[in-house]
């Protein structure tokens, strides 16, 4: 009985091989933003909201959390080159967390750990570090500079926003008309 050899064609074998180098290089975390690979619990919206959030509370000092602030709507706005990334940004946190503090999750680290995770996102490879400081530069825009505040009020900064009217004994002395001169009339006599 004659053995049978079964081959390979060319285009299968670079199939496969392309597959195997696609499945090593998706470890690799610049090819892994490239590619858009992340776990599929991101793209639940709740879940990617909370590590940003998160993010944004470690990295932007004086940034409040409260039911009207709109920490993470900056990295969802369209606006911002920074919107296709925020999937396999709030991944990679989470991985960088799960990796260092034994499987916790980043939003349930301290400040002072999330804070460790993001410095070693900044030291990283060179497109980790340029995603990491995109993200941080525009949390510190969004937060401290106040553009999406209603009123354009910065509580981080205590700047109130827009002008509300005041009692004249809030912005001065108590009573000040004691300390105004008497009025005269055009002959000099007090008035």
């Amino acid at each position: 009985m004659p053995a049978t050899h079964s081959y390979l064609s060319r285009r299968e074998a670079l199939a496969r091989v392309a597959a195997a180098a696609a499945g090593i290089a998706a470890g690799c975390t610049p090819v892994r933003y490239a590619l858009r690979v992340y776990p599929a619990a991101f793209d639940d919206p709740a879940t990617c909201d909370r590590v940003l959030r998160a993010f944004v509370l470690a990295a932007v000092p004086g940034a409040i959390l409260s039911p009207q602030s709109s920490l993470t709507r900056c990295f969802q706005d369209e606006l911002f080159p920074f919107r296709p990334y925020r999937k396999p940004f709030a991944a990679d946190l989470s991985r960088r967390a799960a990796r260092r503090f034994g499987g916790a999750r980043f939003e349930r680290l301290d400040r002072r750990e999330q804070a460790e995770i993001i410095r070693e996102g900044l030291r990283a490879d060179p497109v980790s570090r340029k995603l990491y400081a995109g993200a941080v530069f525009l949390a510190q825009v969004a937060v401290l500079g106040g553009i999406y505040a209603d009123d354009a009020a910065v509580p981080a900064l205590d700047f109130e926003g827009q002008y509300r009217p005041r009692n004249p004994e809030d912005l001065t002395y108590g009573n000040p008309v004691r300390f105004l001169a008497r009025g005269t009339s055009l002959d000099g006599n007090p008035v």
